[in-house]
């Protein structure tokens, strides 16, 4: 017996080496599964997240994260951190581990940021005039937008004289041509499409069977007030319409804002005229007020009009007999705050939510910018830099976009002129 006590001692030892083995290979055998911190504690889709502990699993098939529920991608995992993307539609609450389907843990509450993500709804970069669906069409420096109730939007397609129309499921026909520089474009609640030539100085009427006419305008430069024809603009673009089916125009070489009733008349409703750069334009009364390059124009539900005056870089608004600036510090920038310690470079397109926000294409800063009612400035997206993509925020770009519309479950469309596309933000 003594002879095979050193064996019986090897074996002993062997057996307990195995089993430390095995407890060491599993993380919450060693250690209490704990969430000790976050890296960040708020963030939009996709942000990476570091989430530092103790009981993870080295092998991240074994871990689970959720953010409030929503399971999150693991990019990597040791037994005391874990890297995480951010899910979509995270929303606010705990972020939680659990290994190997054991019970979870929660950790700290991370704050979900709501943000857009761009994407291309039809054309692309190549400039054309070929229909389709998505971007087996293309248009050339597509200028305005405005969507329908049935959520068709449709298009001041500015390189190919038309004007496009674009269903939900993105399938583009033109119903227009033979238009010489469409510029602005407006739909009312009868499907009849208003447009805007900004080089014949009218404004045109496409009925919804296609049937087009002059609505305003002689033809001919000028500012004369009047009935249809009798009356005249100087390089009109931006055209919106009220719950009662006036329309009002951006006049922009007149440095005034007109309206134009269902029946036709023609009145000017704000602009003394033009302002000399780089002085910044007035604020007061209608009468009195100027603007230095009124360009895109929106209405909201009680009647107040919203004017980027892109020259002064500046979003201003008309609330009855008032003029003001909403937005913006007639310098060129890009910052981001509260009036004017916001900027704008080149605002053009602007449209308007439910909720009274505005969305304006900042062309030259190549981004898209929201204004809440009480001037707050903030970017959606875009990073500044004139290019061509997707994805979330910051990450997407565009190239000097002019357009936009908002769509009844607040999806932004842009007509992002020098890429010759609509491009389609969701927040998510």
């Amino acid at each position: 017996m003594k002879r095979n006590l050193p064996h019986i001692l090897i074996t002993i030892v062997a057996i307990v080496i195995t089993s430390c083995s095995k407890k060491n290979s599993d993380p919450t055998s060693a250690s209490v599964l704990a969430i000790t911190s976050l890296s960040v504690s708020q963030g939009v889709l996709n942000t990476q997240v570091l989430i530092t502990g103790t009981g993870f699993s080295d092998d991240k098939t074994l871990d689970k994260v959720t953010f409030n529920g929503k399971t999150a991608t693991i990019s990597a995992a040791s037994t005391t951190q874990l890297l995480v993307l951010v899910p979509t539609a995270a929303g606010t609450g705990p972020v939680s581990v659990s290994v190997s389907g054991g019970a979870a843990v929660n950790g700290p509450v991370f704050t979900y940021i709501v943000s857009g993500v761009v994407s291309t709804f039809a054309g692309r970069i190549t400039a054309g005039s070929t229909d389709g669906t998505g971007s087996a069409a293309n248009f050339n420096n597509p200028r305005s937008l405005t969507i329908d109730a049935a959520g068709n939007l449709y298009v001041a397609d500015y390189g190919n004289g038309s004007v496009r129309k674009v269903t939900p499921a993105g399938v583009v026909t033109t119903i227009a041509t033979n238009l010489k520089s469409p510029s602005g474009i407006v739909v009312d609640a009868a499907g009849n499409l208003y447009v805007t030539e900004v080089s014949t100085h009218v404004i045109y009427k496409i009925t919804a069977t296609g049937t087009v006419s002059i609505f305003a305008g002689s033809g001919t430069l000028g500012s004369a007030d009047g009935t249809g024809t009798a009356a005249s603009f100087f390089g009109p673009q931006g055209i919106a319409i009220d719950a009662a089916g006036n329309l009002y125009v951006a006049d922009t070489e007149n440095y005034k804002i007109r309206k134009i009733t269902p029946a036709g008349v023609v009145t000017s409703i704000a602009g003394a005229g033009q302002v000399n750069l780089p002085d910044a334009p007035l604020n007061g009364s209608t009468s009195v007020a100027t603007f230095t390059y009124p360009l895109g124009i929106a209405v909201d539900a009680t009647g107040n009009i919203y004017v980027s005056d892109t020259f002064a870089y500046i979003i201003r608004k008309i609330s009855g007999t008032t003029v003001s600036t909403l937005a913006g510090s007639n310098v060129g920038g890009a910052a981001n705050g509260t009036g004017a310690a916001a900027s704008f470079n080149d605002p053009a397109g602007i449209a308007i939510d439910a909720s009274g926000n505005i969305f304006v294409a900042d062309a030259d800063n190549n981004q898209i910018r929201k204004v809440t009612t009480a001037g707050v400035v903030t970017t959606i997206a875009g990073y500044g830099t004139a290019s061509y993509v997707e994805g979330q925020g910051a990450i997407a770009a565009f190239n000097f976009p002019q357009g936009v519309a908002v769509d009844a479950a607040g999806n932004i469309y842009v007509a992002d002129t020098s890429n010759n596309a609509i491009r389609k933000i969701v927040f998510q």
